[in-house]
């Protein structure tokens, strides 16, 4: 199974592993990724070297031909995020009762509602989470952790990605828009709810294709952030009022029925965040409702009014493989680094924790070699001796 010992497409996670001589951990991993053509690479990766026992794939981010690729692990697709979390308690406690330590690796938080309801697994080591959903509802059950859990959602070094998955939302805005309406940002209004990483960086790659961009965030911080930057910042009816296209960003659910309702005829919608919780899809399909569908694209007659949905309020940007390019070999080497600190066990006190910011700096210089000073030499001297010393502590 995938013997080879470098990473195809992720030249820092290969590097990596072999600064720690690709260390064949063998333990016993349970993975819930998102099964895309992007993330093949690093699923081999985690095969290499660690006894992957499954994949629960994130429905709204499955391929067929992604799990094609990696046919030699076992893959569960479930139908919904209830399946998701349903299939990883069945997937824990069946290895829970091999007697093992094990490690599970996920994206959002679906481990948490077992273990804040009194689940006991014996066997379980720690849990480490990619996403910032899933980091939340680790935060808010953190006193009560039996486990480690390492997150990287709020690592700098998974800041730096926020930027690339911005203009990845508005890529594939763009192209449903070419595609459905045969139009482009230029000119449009574009109200962005949520000014966070996301948001923020997305706003900013709107602006850059000349929207009308207003913001929306019930933080008044970043409304003033928004506003020094040159954005319009209204409250969140009028935001939606003003605009015929509206992206949700906040990562929590903002648009409810009411505000829905309020949005011009002929507005369309669309998430950024993870999941399907940005937007309540059951106004779309409301008594008072009629929706048809094609190909990405949801349309719904409600109250004499059209409106438009895509890619069923899920995230966008998977349509067009959300982020790609360095910052995703950056965000999968800090996983893997958090999940080898857990199956070497030189992690183990529990709580929401993650890697030291030595370590992270570490990394970084390393991507930086891999990436940056790789094509400007003699520019920036390389610290890699400081690095490797890090990565083998």
């Amino acid at each position: 199974m995938f013997l080879s010992s470098t990473v195809a497409g992720l030249p820092l996670l290969s590097r990596y592993r072999e600064e720690l001589g690709a260390v064949r951990h063998r333990m016993p991993l349970i993975l819930v990724t998102h099964v895309l053509p992007t993330a093949v690479p690093f699923i081999r990766a985690l095969a290499r070297d660690f006894d992957l026992k499954a994949v629960v794939a994130i429905p709204y981010s499955y391929v067929e031909s992604a799990r094609a690729e990696v046919a030699d692990v076992p893959v569960v697709v479930p139908e919904d995020a209830a399946g998701v979390e349903r299939a990883l308690l069945d997937l824990v406690l069946l290895q829970d009762r091999m007697g093992l330590p094990f490690v599970v690796q996920e994206i959002g938080g679906y481990l948490a509602p077992a273990l804040v309801a009194g689940h006991r697994f014996e066997n379980l080591i720690g849990v480490v989470e990619d996403t910032r959903q899933g980091h939340w509802r680790y935060r808010d059950i953190a006193e009560s952790l039996p486990v480690p859990v390492l997150s990287v959602a709020e690592s700098p070094l998974k800041a730096l990605e926020h930027h690339q998955i911005g203009r990845a939302i508005v890529y594939s805005l763009e192209r449903q828009l070419r595609q459905h309406f045969y139009r482009s940002l230029s000119g449009e209004s574009v109200a962005v709810i949520g000014f966070g990483d996301i948001g923020s960086a997305a706003a900013r790659a709107l602006r850059g294709r000349d929207a009308h961009v207003v913001v929306h965030d019930v933080d008044p911080l970043r409304q003033a952030s928004a506003w020094l930057q040159g954005f319009r910042v209204a409250g969140m009816e009028e935001a939606v009022r003003t605009s015929n296209l509206i992206l949700g960003c906040s990562g929590y659910r903002s648009l409810n029925a009411d505000i829905l309702s309020c949005a011009p005829d002929g507005a369309v919608f669309a998430s950024g965040s993870s999941k399907q919780v940005e937007i309540d899809v059951s106004f779309f399909f409301g008594p008072d409702g009629e929706l048809s569908s094609r190909d990405e694209l949801s349309i719904c007659h409600c109250e004499g009014r059209r409106y438009f949905l895509l890619n069923a309020g899920k995230p966008i940007n998977f349509l067009d493989g959300s982020a790609i390019g360095s910052t995703l070999d950056l965000v999968y080497t800090e996983l893997y680094a958090c999940t080898v600190a857990l199956a070497t066990r030189r992690i183990t006190t529990p709580g929401l924790l993650g890697l030291s910011g030595d370590e992270r700096r570490a990394l970084a210089v390393m991507w930086l070699d891999e990436y940056a000073h790789a094509h400007r030499p003699g520019l920036v001297e390389s610290s890699d001796a400081g690095a490797r010393n890090v990565i083998s502590a």
